[in-house]
C-alpha cells in the first residue's frame, strides 16, 4: 500500500489529483496538507512513499530544506504551472524526482511519474544499503573502495549517453582489478533474445563471443538466468581459445529487472581473481544497474520533452491554420451578407418597377372589359379576362417577392392600429367567397360566440394578408367539403385565429419544411396545384413580426388546420 502526501493550498487541485491517483492505484492512502508546516508535521509521524508539492508553496529551492535531510528518502514530485525546461532541470538538480504541469495530471503520465519517482527512490535506497554493506566488507580494501567512488562519480557525470557510460565503467573496473586483462559489459534483450549493447576494454576483448555466450547453455546465459555471481576457471588449450579465468556478475535493478552481465577475465592465469574482486564486481554491477536505469529515465524524460515540443509546434501550426480559416470564413460571411443585401435591394427595386406596368395592364384590361357594348367578340372578351386574371396573379407574385425582400432586409414595418377583428375576418371571407363558390365549398366563420373582446391593436393590412394567404391555400387544396375560420380567447391578453379545411392534407415529414421559402408539398414540374411557395413563408414571418406564433396540424386526406396566436395589444 502506497502512502502519498499532497501539499497544495487549493482544495480543487487536491481533489483532482486524488481522483487521478485512485484511477491508477487501488491500494493507496492519501494525506492532505495545505501548508509546508503541516506537511513537515505529517512527515515526522508517518512514513510517506511520495510527496506531491505545489511549486507556489516553495519560494525557492531552500524552502525544501525542512524536508531534507531528515526525510531525504521521500521522493518529491513538484506540481508546476511553468513549462520552461530550465526551471524543470533546476528542480531536478536539487533533488526533486520529477515536475508535472497541471495538464499532465492524467492517469497515464501521473502513473509513470509516480512509479518512476518511487522506483528511483527505492533503487537509490537499495544502492545505498548495498554500498554500506560493501564498504563494511571491504574496509581493508581501500583501493577497491576508492575506485568504486571514482567509478560512481564518473557514472554520475556521464548519465546522458548510455554507451559512453558503460565504456567509462569498463575502463574504470579494468584499472581497479589488478588481475584483469579485459572487461566487458553486455546488455541482453529478453524479448528479442539477443544482446542489445556490448562494450569491452582491455587486451583482445573483441575475441569474446558475447552473442553466442547468451544462447541456451552459454557461459553468460547461466549467469544471466540464475542471477548468481560466477567464477569460471578453464585450463588453456591451443585448440580452445577461452579465458583461463572469468569472473561475471549479473546487472539487475529493482525497476527494470535483469539487464545484462558485467565481467572481467584473464587469458592465461587461472588464479587471477580473488573473492574481493568478486565483491567489487558485484558492487559495480549494482552501480551499473542504477546508472543504466537513470540513463534510461533521463532519456525517457528527454524524449517526452521532445515529443511535447513537437506537439506544441503542431498545435501552434494548427492554431495558425484555424485562425486563417476563421478569417476566411469571416470574409466569406461579409461577402454573403453584402450579396444578400444586394439581392434584397435588387428584388425590392425590381418588384417596385414591375408593379407600375402591371397595374397599368390590369387597369387597361378592366376598362376594356367594361366596354362590352362595343364591338368585342366573345373570343376577345375571353382573352381580356385572361389578361386581367394573369395580371392580377403576377401582381400578387410581385407583391410577395417585395414583401419577402423587405423581410429578409429587415425593412418591413408593422403599422399598429385599433380595429374590429371579427369584422376584418368577415370582410375577408366575403372577398374570397367567389373562389369557394366555384368549387362548391362551404366557407364559414365561427367568431363571435367565442370572443369577448373584438377590438385588437395590430396591423390590419398585414393581418388581412395573413388571412388571405391561409384561406386561398385552404380553398386551393380543398376539392370538397368546407373551409372554416374560428376566433377564440386563449388567455387574458391573447387570441387564437384558426383556419380549418377538409382538403388533401400535408404529409408529416413535410410539416417542418412547409414554412420554408419556395417550398411546396409537390416539387415536381407536373404538379397539380400552382403557386410559388412564398405564401406560408411570408405568413410565418408576418406572424412573428406581430409578436405571435403559428402552428400546423394536418393529416393526409383529412385536411389541415393552421392556428395563429396574436396578442390583443403588443
Amino acid at each position: 500500500m502506497l502512502q502519498i502526501l499532497i501539499v497544495d493550498d487549493e482544495e480543487a487541485s487536491r481533489c483532482h489529483l486524488i481522483q487521478t491517483l485512485e484511477k491508477i492505484e487501488d491500494e493507496i492512502v492519501v494525506r492532505e496538507s495545505e501548508t509546508m508546516d503541516d506537511a513537515i508535521a505529517i512527515l515526522a509521524t508517518i512514513n510517506i512513499d511520495c510527496i506531491f508539492l505545489k511549486e507556489t508553496l516553495c519560494d525557492s529551492p531552500a524552502t525544501l530544506q525542512p524536508l531534507y535531510p531528515q526525510h531525504s528518502k521521500t521522493p518529491i514530485i513538484l506540481l508546476t504551472e511553468r513549462e520552461d525546461r530550465k526551471t524543470r532541470r533546476e528542480w531536478l538538480e536539487i533533488g526533486v524526482s520529477d515536475t508535472l504541469h497541471q495538464w499532465e495530471i492524467v492517469p497515464a503520465i501521473l502513473s509513470r511519474s509516480l512509479y518512476i519517482a518511487i522506483g528511483i527512490d527505492r533503487a537509490r535506497q537499495e544502492a545505498t544499503e548495498n554500498l554500506r554493506q560493501v564498504n563494511a566488507r571491504l574496509a581493508e580494501q581501500k583501493q577497491h573502495l576508492t575506485t568504486l567512488h571514482k567509478l560512481t562519480n564518473l557514472l554520475n557525470q556521464r548519465l546522458a549517453n548510455l554507451t559512453d557510460l558503460l565504456e567509462v565503467m569498463a575502463r574504470s573496473i579494468l584499472e581497479a582489478i589488478a588481475g584483469a586483462k579485459f572487461c566487458f559489459i553486455a546488455l541482453y534483450d529478453c524479448l528479442e533474445c539477443q544482446t542489445s549493447l556490448t562494450v569491452t576494454a582491455g587486451e583482445e576483448a573483441d575475441r569474446l563471443p558475447l552473442d553466442r555466450a547468451f544462447s541456451a547453455g552459454g557461459w553468460l546465459h547461466r549467469v544471466f538466468t540464475t542471477g548468481e555471481t560466477t567464477l569460471m576457471q578453464t585450463p588453456t588449450h591451443p585448440l580452445f581459445p577461452f579465458p583461463a579465468a572469468l569472473y561475471a556478475v549479473p546487472i539487475q535493478s529493482v525497476r527494470s529487472g535483469r539487464l545484462g552481465v558485467l565481467g572481467v577475465g584473464h587469458w592465461q592465469n587461472l588464479e587471477a581473481f580473488t573473492r574481493g574482486d568478486g565483491l567489487l564486481l558485484l558492487a559495480a554491477g549494482e552501480q551499473a544497474a542504477i546508472a543504466i536505469d537513470n540513463a534510461q529515465l533521463i532519456q525517457t524524460l528527454e524524449e517526452r520533452e521532445e515529443r511535447l515540443e513537437r506537439q506544441n509546434q503542431t498545435l501552434a501550426r494548427q492554431n495558425q491554420k484555424l485562425a486563417t480559416q476563421r478569417q476566411q470564413i469571416h470574409r466569406k460571411n461579409l461577402q454573403l451578407i453584402e450579396a444578400a443585401n444586394m439581392k434584397s435591394q435588387f428584388l425590392a427595386t425590381m418588384s417596385h418597377e414591375l408593379r407600375t406596368p402591371m397595374n397599368a395592364i390590369i387597369g387597361f384590361s378592366q376598362v376594356l372589359l367594361r366596354q362590352r357594348s362595343a364591338s368585342l367578340s366573345p373570343h376577345q372578351v375571353q382573352m381580356l379576362e385572361r389578361i386581367h386574371s394573369n395580371g392580377k396573379n403576377l401582381l400578387e407574385l410581385i407583391n410577395d417577392i417585395l414583401d419577402l425582400s423587405k423581410i429578409e432586409a429587415k425593412k418591413l414595418e408593422i403599422k399598429l392600429g385599433s380595429f374590429n377583428v371579427v369584422q376584418l375576418v368577415c370582410t375577408t371571407l366575403e372577398t374570397l367567397r367567389p373562389l369557394a363558390d366555384e368549387k362548391n365549398l362551404v366557407l364559414s366563420c365561427d367568431c363571435q360566440c367565442h370572443l369577448e373582446n373584438q377590438e385588437i391593436v395590430s396591423d390590419r393590412d398585414r393581418l388581412r394578408q395573413i388571412l388571405v394567404n391561409l384561406l386561398s391555400n385552404a380553398i386551393k387544396f380543398t376539392e370538397k367539403g368546407s373551409v372554416t375560420v374560428k376566433l377564440k380567447d386563449v388567455g387574458g391578453d391573447r387570441l387564437k385565429l384558426v383556419v380549418e379545411d377538409t382538403g388533401i392534407g400535408i404529409a408529416p415529414e413535410r410539416h417542418k419544411r412547409i414554412f420554408e421559402e419556395f417550398y411546396q408539398g409537390d416539387q415536381t414540374t407536373t404538379r397539380k396545384y400552382s403557386g410559388t411557395g412564398l405564401g406560408l413563408a411570408i405568413t410565418k414571418s408576418l406572424v412573428e413580426l406581430m409578436q405571435g406564433k403559428i402552428e400546423l396540424e394536418s393529416q393526409l386526406g383529412k385536411g389541415t388546420t393552421f392556428c395563429i396566436e396574436l396578442p390583443y395589444k403588443p
